[in-house]
């Protein structure tokens, strides 16, 4: 994704001492009928009839809105342009702009509040966010150059899991929940979603913390910085660990940036009471937290680690016709690509797909024949290998795979769910013979980067497991390609 700066301190020098300048530009006034933001009016394309509550913040309160979307359809490359010049002359400055693909984004910050502005080329759709709770891009990124000898890993935390894949009861652990860390070259922490709570036991949570401490290198008497925190989708198998940590370890913990976009509708769903409490659990205890909400285009750098937001919830509105095309909560995730030393991680969180959101997503980023912004060295596949999205994997083409799934081959689920693991599997496969996959239950998984772009892979059995749980896999056969 390119990021574009634009410098505009010698234009507005001159425009200060030009008399043209004092000349009133009628397009900084011009009303549109049916442009219901306090935003510029967008005077190309159709409108979308009414806005939409872009969800919650950091807290997730449902009694705070984080903001408010209008669509635009039908719209150009060209209207978006005359639209962001008509923004700057209302005294909105831009912050930064992304372009990928053919697709503009900019954010601008008036009077302390963020607005962001992006147009999507194959759709011919544009989006104007007011967005009330983020801090500026700028403001949250900071940059780090890894040095000679120095590396940086990601890990597929290992969780535990019903071997057999399913919540029939059976065993205390779900068939779900995800986590995976990045270890930066400076110490640093990255933390994405975090399992569920039933996954992180008192016992894991102290083995966890035990781990950070190992791979950052640092003392016990020194606080774990987590440079952010990112939550793909706000179901519960998703911040059980980052929750936990927050609330039995914090002392050690300085957490500097949250990342996640919850929409409005959350609060209806039976977890929205548990984020709450989370939300209002990390705001206590880390008053100075920066947030921010990702919208679509934001590239932001976290170190060496370049953080490219390529879906949220926001781009799955059907303007006119019904609020959102989301039917099922996962497809409300923010899906988001991780570049390191030019070796890409593309988080599909719990997509699945559905409602065709899968053919709106890989339209977004169609050049030709191809998705080259989808490319990925490493994919997470989405929803634990619940759903197909054979299309979507064959976009992606990557090499490495991380299954937040049991680690059971084929045959130990035949009879007791359905066949929608083996078929995802596969498609997964289809996408490139030579992937190699990797399970979450019994191992946690390290993809060491260096600075030359290098990977070096090891895995190391699963910590703070419950007494017993080995033998719950003992019976099935890990899985083989």
């Amino acid at each position: 994704m390119k990021k574009l700066f634009i410098c505009a301190l010698a234009a507005v020098t001159v425009c200060a001492a030009s008399p043209a300048c004092k000349k009133e530009d009628p397009t900084v006034k011009e009303k549109r009928s049916g442009w219901l933001l306090s935003a510029p009016a967008y005077m190309d394309g159709t409108l979308s009839y009414r806005t939409y509550n872009t969800g919650m913040g950091l807290e997730f309160d449902p009694q705070k809105s984080a903001g408010e979307l209008q669509v635009i359809q039908g719209t150009s490359r060209d209207g978006f342009e005359t639209y962001l010049e008509k923004v700057e002359k209302n005294g909105y400055d831009e912050v930064v702009r992304t372009e990928t693909n053919g697709n503009l984004h900019v954010e601008y910050e008036k009077d302390g509040q963020i607005l962001y502005t992006y147009y999507v080329e194959n759709l011919k759709e544009a989006r104007v966010i007011e967005d009330a709770f983020s801090a500026k891009e700028t403001d949250v990124e900071y940059v780090y150059e890894l040095q000679d000898g120095e590396t940086t890993t990601v890990y597929q935390y290992a969780l535990m899991n019903n071997p057999l894949g399913n919540n029939d009861g059976s065993t205390p652990y779900p068939d779900n929940g995800m986590f995976y860390i990045f270890r930066q070259a400076n110490g640093n922490l990255i933390l994405i979603d975090g399992g569920d709570m039933t996954q992180a036991t008192d016992t894991a949570t102290t083995a966890l913390l035990d781990f950070l401490y190992q791979i950052t290198g640092k003392a016990k008497t020194e606080k774990l910085t987590v440079s952010a925190i990112m939550i793909s989708h706000a179901h519960p198998d998703h911040k059980g660990f980052i929750h936990k940590l927050v609330q039995n370890h914090s002392a050690n913990l300085s957490i500097e940036r949250a990342f996640y976009n919850p929409p409005f509708w959350q609060a209806d769903e039976a977890c929205g009471a548990d984020y709450v409490a989370f939300g209002k659990l990390l705001k206590e205890k880390f008053p100075n937290i920066q947030y921010v909400k990702p919208h679509t285009g934001q590239s932001i750098q976290l170190g060496e680690v370049q953080m490219d937001v390529l879906l949220t919830h926001e781009d799955l509105l059907i303007p006119n016709v019904a609020q959102t095309m989301i039917t099922n909560f996962n497809n409300s995730t923010t899906v988001v690509k991780y570049t390191v030393q030019g070796k890409t991680l593309l988080q599909l969180g719990d997509f699945i797909g559905t409602g065709n959101s899968q053919e709106r997503f890989l339209q977004m980023y169609k050049n030709g024949t191809s998705y080259p912004a989808l490319k990925a060295d490493i994919v997470q596949v989405g929803h634990h290998a619940m759903n197909r999205m054979a299309a979507l994997y064959e976009a992606i083409g990557a090499r490495y795979a991380f299954v937040p799934a049991a680690d059971c081959d084929f045959d130990a689920y035949e009879g007791q769910v359905p066949d929608c693991y083996q078929t995802t599997i596969n498609d997964v496969i289809a996408a490139n013979a030579d992937v190699e996959l990797y399970f979450q239950s019994r191992k946690t998984c390290a993809f060491t980067i260096a600075k030359d772009g290098s990977i070096s892979i090891s895995q190391t059995d699963i910590l703070g497991a419950d007494s017993g749980y080995a033998d719950l896999f003992a019976p099935y056969q890990a899985f083989q390609k």
